[in-house]
């Protein structure tokens, strides 16, 4: 592999820590191992991962570029790394090959680990410490991220009713479980609730694991079940784990439904996501039950708390607040890419914000002029791309609107 110089433009926002990625040509000898530096000579940690298969063959390089005020440009050189440089972290995916950066990287922590444990779960670290544990067991009615610790080590969502007994939490809406995706119509079936005739996800396997010191990821196969237990849509996720820093925390959700030979239905209903999380009790807003709540919720039309934001159509929602004397807050982003952007918003005072683009005739209060059904016709697939941001402090002080162009406007990354 021959040395190569990568410039980055920063465009019209300054980028804190954003992750970054190029494609690089192909080499005849396999996937190489890679040191990236910057224009100091100081070493970058990247991760250089293949995808595609036969002549649709690509290699990504990712990293994260920080602290790039706006209109400025970085310049980076990749080139070959010697052996006793090469580390990686964690089991990766068979096949996965070249996640090295320089071995002074080292000294930084060991990246993002994903590992499978027994019963259904995996754990994720970041930097050696525990990030989240995704649940996928044959106990568990749909897969679910529990806990999410947040910035200040202190877990983001509510801990009922996984734990019982923590002090202060409610314990309303017994399927509201950590992170999750969810929906209480498709084809007719309840994939939200846990009430009865409820209907249930199924893990159908890992078909990629990936561990190394930017990211980490999984992609996974899920079951949409009805009440039969028969097959209604089969799901692809991805959800990738960035490795930021220890001020924010970032991980991207990629949705693929898959239909049958049958046309698929997400029925128009209030009670859904597609992504959906049910924070720290502690940050809850203002209720009738609760007035000392003390939550915020903003999104991307400066719309404030439950009133102004619930059933509106936002790029983003942010909800912060209280949580162990801090100040920490939960940004979901819609991506443009996604069907009916800017999503609609159901978004509760008491916790619960999901991106839901489907239940129109509840948001409008009409059932009669505003019908949000979707359909995937039969052998086709739709995709949704979404990104969750937890971050210090509160939206202003998080910058989640330059934070958002991350995510959807990535800079320019050059190959020289």
């Amino acid at each position: 592999m021959e040395p190569m110089d990568v410039l980055v433009k920063a465009g019209y926002h300054e980028r804190r820590a954003c992750p970054v990625w190029v494609q690089l040509p192909l080499q005849e000898s396999g996937v190489p191992t890679v040191r990236l530096t910057d224009e100091s000579g100081m070493p970058v940690p990247c991760q250089l991962e293949p995808s595609g298969t036969g002549t649709e063959d690509r290699l990504w390089l990712t990293w994260i570029v920080r602290d790039l005020p706006a209109g400025q440009e970085r310049r980076y050189r990749v080139e070959p790394a010697v052996e006793t440089e090469a580390v990686t972290a964690g089991p990766v995916a068979e096949g996965v090959t070249g996640l090295a950066v320089d071995g002074t990287a080292t000294d930084r922590g060991p990246g993002v680990v994903l590992q499978e444990l027994p019963d259904g779960q995996l754990s994720v670290h970041i930097e050696g410490e525990h990030f989240t544990t995704y649940h996928f067991g044959s106990d568990v009615v749909r897969p679910y991220f529990f806990p999410l610790v947040g910035p200040t080590g202190a877990s983001v969502v509510r801990s009922w009713p996984m734990v019982e007994g923590v002090e202060g939490e409610t314990r309303d809406h017994p399927h509201h479980k950590g992170l999750y995706v969810a929906h209480g119509d498709v084809n007719g079936t309840d994939n939200w609730s846990e009430g009865p005739n409820h209907s249930a996800m199924r893990h159908a396997g890992f078909s990629r694991l990936v561990s190394g010191p930017v990211y980490g990821s999984f992609d996974e196969t899920v079951e949409w079940l009805d009440r039969e237990a028969r097959t209604v849509v089969t799901e692809t996720r991805r959800v990738t784990f960035f490795n930021l820093g220890v001020d924010d925390r970032v991980l991207d959700v990629s949705l693929r439904f898959n239909a049958g030979s049958a046309t698929v239905t997400f029925g128009d209903t209030k009670e859904g996501g597609l992504l959906s999380i049910r924070l720290a009790s502690s940050m809850d807003g203002p209720t009738a039950s609760r007035p000392e709540g003390a939550g915020q919720i903003e999104n991307s039309y400066a719309g404030r708390q439950e009133g102004e934001c619930w059933g509106k159509r936002a790029m983003w929602c942010d909800y912060y607040g209280p949580l162990g004397g801090e100040i920490v807050g939960v940004c979901l982003m819609d991506h443009p890419t996604n069907p009916r952007y800017p999503t609609h918003w159901h978004v509760r005072a008491y916790g619960l914000m999901t991106a839901n683009p489907f239940g129109l005739h509840d948001f409008y209060n009409d059932p009669d002029t505003h019908r949000g059904d979707w359909t995937i016709p039969a052998y086709e697939s739709r995709n949704f791309l979404y990104r969750v941001l937890l971050h210090r402090g509160s939206t202003a002080e998080a910058n989640v609107r330059e934070r958002y162009h991350d995510f959807i406007g990535v800079p320019a990354v050059q190959l020289l």
